[in-house]
């Protein structure tokens, strides 16, 4: 009788593994341009497809943070750009060059969304 029992959980326990594996497949999924799902038709679980994701789109290396970097540094506004929009693509960029662990200052941040803007705010 405990073998049946032991059966029955185990049968359990792998139609919930593989439930889950369906859901978090779909959410992956669901969450990506059909050209970033090319490489991940491959993959047999949720886990593999995130794996895949991870080394194609490391966001801590090296190369990566001084792109990152520079983007920010060298951004301006662009002349159609409202003062509010400015501020928010400085904002993003300065948050994700925080996200890929280089710290950028409140200070920083202030000077790049003054000292980037266009002509037009000459006064400020």
């Amino acid at each position: 009788m405990r073998q049946v029992t032991d059966g029955v959980g185990r049968a359990e326990a792998q139609a919930t593994s593989v439930a889950d594996n369906a859901c978090a497949t779909f959410l992956l999924s669901s969450a990506m341009e059909p050209h970033q799902l090319r490489p991940l038709l491959t993959c047999a679980t949720a886990k593999e497809m995130w794996d895949a994701l991870s080394r194609v789109h490391e966001q801590k290396s090296e190369s990566n943070k001084l792109m990152l970097m520079s983007q920010l540094y060298e951004y301006r506004m662009s002349p159609g750009d409202s003062i509010m929009e400015h501020v928010a693509n400085v904002q993003n960029m300065a948050a994700r060059v925080i996200d890929v662990g280089e710290r950028v200052s409140d200070a920083t941040i202030m000077a790049k969304v003054l000292g980037s803007l266009s002509p037009k705010y000459a006064a400020f």
